[in-house]
């Protein structure tokens, strides 16, 4: 690693991924600033990280991105866990992405890092496997709020990339992230009813990726200054009712038409237990 001395600003650094990309971050013995932006303080902590709060909705967000004049900003802020108010969700989401990318601008940053999703390539049955990084970018033409979202900002990204030459933007697109600190509406679904129920016997694959791969992918990015798209995901693949077994829950088919009818009508009225709507 260069020994230049950079400052470098991650938002969203109380969340999952932000903090342990500040650990790993911070264990490769960063050479400057290490600055944290969150709307709500970290637990824990990481040492040697100076941490700001800011809602990113509000112009203090901007204004703390400025002010700071990070070389590097690493853009994690994003929200996972589904919202009654898709609207909120979507502003939160994209309109301040947006406004984030617009800060990084007005403060000259050199190099952006931001955290997409595979999910942005949309679910359809004509997808090649494996999927890479060249090809087409189609959740935005999907109802469920989280993808739509991570395929909208992957058009503003290719178009912030064309109108600002000078900037590196590299986005990285890993599957689901699990490990030992996860805590979101994925992980507790596993254990939020008695008997897992499972569309047409879980049979669908999934992959993951490991939460120290992806912060090592991070930050191997943030060193290297790389520009451009890149896949994150662990070798291999699982299926739902798979994962049922080694978390050793019991599941139970379900006709995937049943489910998504039960789902949508369960969220509507706003059952607590239910965490997001049908995505199947």
């Amino acid at each position: 690693m260069s020994e230049v001395k950079r400052t470098i600003l991650v938002t969203g650094a109380s969340g999952y991924i932000g903090g342990a990309f500040l650990r790993a971050l911070v264990a490769s013995g960063w050479p400057g600033r290490i600055v944290g932006l969150d709307k709500v303080p970290a637990r824990p902590r990481v040492e040697g990280v100076e941490y700001l709060l800011a809602d990113m909705l509000a112009p203090e967000w901007d204004r703390r991105i400025e002010e700071q004049k990070p070389d590097v900003l690493v853009h994690l802020a994003f929200v996972l866990n589904p919202m009654r108010d898709e609207a909120l969700m979507r502003r939160i989401n994209v309109e301040g992405t947006k406004k984030t990318f617009a800060a990084a601008r007005a403060a000259g940053v050199k190099h952006l890092v931001v955290a997409s999703s595979a999910t942005a390539y949309g679910a359809f049955p004509d997808n090649p496997l494996p999927l890479r990084e060249d090809h087409p970018i189609r959740a935005q033409e999907l109802p469920y709020e989280y993808a739509r979202a991570k395929g909208l900002l992957e058009v503003f990204y290719e178009e912030f990339r064309r109108q600002n030459p000078s900037c590196a933007v590299a986005i990285i697109r890993p599957a689901i992230v699990f490990g030992p600190n996860v805590d979101n509406y994925l992980s507790r679904l596993v254990y939020a009813f008695p008997v897992v129920p499972l569309p047409d016997g879980g049979r669908t694959p999934v992959q993951l990726v490991h939460e120290e791969d992806v912060a090592g992918v991070l930050l191997r990015i943030v060193e290297t200054g790389k520009d451009g798209a890149f896949n994150v995901a662990g070798d291999g693949q699982l299926t739902f009712a798979e994962l049922c077994r080694m978390a050793r829950r019991p599941s139970l088919s379900v006709p995937a038409q049943w489910m998504r009818v039960a789902l949508k009508a369960l969220w509507r009225t706003g059952w607590r237990r239910l965490e997001a709507p049908d995505t199947t």
